[in-house]
């Protein structure tokens, strides 16, 4: 476990732990496509 964070806002003090963000879960997934039309050839 991480340890607490001390803020102090307004001189009122108080403590959070840091919390892990996912990624994915923030800004969503993304999915890579390739398109290949019929009679070019391929790309090497």
């Amino acid at each position: 476990m991480a340890r607490a964070l001390t803020f102090d806002l307004g001189g009122t003090a108080f403590q959070a732990e840091p919390v892990k963000l996912d990624r994915k879960k923030v800004y969503g997934r993304t999915g890579t496509a390739a398109n290949v039309k019929k009679g070019r050839p391929e790309a090497r």
